[in-house]
């Protein structure tokens, strides 16, 4: 019951400020559209670095060639500080309630992520939910001055970046609520997504060839006990908890062809359903899950053809085996890597253990943590091929 109150409250402090404001506050108030967190290394002050839109940039009738937002960093001893210090050198005073995401570096991630964001969900103005992630490999205001991408506002790019995870599921999106509601639920461990700044792949031919500008990657996740960054999951790892944890509408597995030694094969996701099932097993448990999914053919490298129906069937069996067994590796990868390196639960154990058998789980959940690393699972996973996308004599 505590914990739901808390939950409660946390959302209605979430809920966007009321009211309209009168013109001479719209003109004093800097719209923040991307938040960067960081500490610097040689004061250990807070940076907190903000995106802030320029609306005469964006009037058709304004000035042209003009930046459409400003990059400004102020620092201080907390981030209310250095918030207000922003001041001192921008014409406007921060305004959240437009913020797209937040991003946090690796050092203040591993200090303790919720006093971080007191400031934020205590002020009323920023939404719900604003995505929230991790820079990995530099500081997190190294994200916001990559200027790439096709939306005009650094901002937009970024935010639809992330949420592109949905059509290759090796990455995680997650907002404010989302880390809240985790890190409040018994027993479990919160998930973020992961951003990091990566050169662009070389373009032109020849002499001419040139490396293009950074661009930002989201990638992976990071895994959080408690509020502290406790280390990432790669892509692989990635895909494997999304596997867990989600009804995946979209996304792709890879595979080697069955046709071509060295020739690859790819398939899409139409959707997936994962259960997780507890069961005690001579003393000790185990956890059940089930994975069904449904996969179109879209891609197969290679030239040769298969024309009789019955070998098309049996190479449809033999991809359909292949993409259980790489399903079940990256699930059984996640899993291990969360109970060994971890003692973190982020794959739903606790949750399904609580739900189905809530005697049982009132028997360890005061251990959880040193529960989770002994448990087995069992894994069922079921392919089904529903298409070959390609067209007629062709394949």
């Amino acid at each position: 019951m505590v914990r739901f109150i808390l939950v409660v409250c946390l959302l209605l402090c979430l809920l966007p400020a009321t009211g309209c404001k009168t013109p001479e506050e719209l003109n004093n108030i800097g719209i923040v559209v991307a938040v960067a967190l960081d500490r610097d290394a040689a004061s250990g002050d807070i940076l907190v670095t903000s995106e802030v839109i320029r609306p005469a940039a964006l009037d058709k009738k304004g000035a042209r060639n003009q930046e459409v937002v400003d990059i400004v960093t102020g620092r201080g001893s907390t981030i209310f500080e250095a918030v207000r210090n922003t001041t001192q050198i921008l014409d406007r005073i921060n305004f959240y309630a437009h913020t797209k995401v937040i991003i946090v570096d690796e050092t203040l991630a591993k200090e303790g992520l919720t006093p971080l964001l007191d400031f934020f969900v205590r002020g009323r103005q920023l939404r719900g939910y604003t995505l929230l992630c991790i820079a990995k490999q530099g500081q997190a205001k190294d994200i916001l001055n990559v200027k790439t991408g096709v939306d005009v506002i650094p901002a937009i790019y970024l935010r639809d970046t992330i949420k592109n995870t949905k059509y290759n599921n090796k990455a995680v999106v997650s907002s404010v609520v989302d880390y809240y509601r985790d890190f409040l639920k018994e027993g479990n461990c919160s998930v973020l997504g992961v951003v990091e700044v990566a050169p662009s792949e070389e373009s032109g031919s020849g002499d001419k060839q040139k490396t293009g500008a950074e661009q930002v990657k989201s990638s992976g996740a990071a895994v959080f006990k408690k509020d502290r960054l406790a280390g990432y999951l790669d892509e692989t790892e990635t895909q494997g908890l999304n596997w867990l944890v989600k009804e995946l509408p979209n996304g792709m597995v890879t595979l080697p062809s069955r046709l071509e030694p060295g020739k690859l094969i790819s398939l899409e996701i139409e959707s997936s359903k994962t259960s997780i099932k507890p069961e005690y097993r001579e003393g000790k448990l185990c956890f059940v899950i089930q994975v069904d999914t449904e996969l179109t053919l879209v891609e197969q490298q290679g030239k040769k053809k298969i024309l009789a129906p019955k070998a098309m069937l049996d190479y449809l069996g033999g991809v359909r085996e292949d993409a259980e067994r790489e399903i079940g590796d990256s699930i059984s990868r996640t899993i291990l890597k969360t109970q060994n390196e971890f003692d973190c639960d982020v794959v739903g154990f606790a949750s399904a253990l609580k739900q189905k058998e809530p005697a049982i789980w009132r028997t360890v959940a005061d251990n959880w943590e040193e529960v989770f690393p002994t448990v087995d699972h069992e894994l069922h996973v079921q392919v089904h091929i529903v298409g070959t996308a390609l067209k007629q004599g062709f394949f």
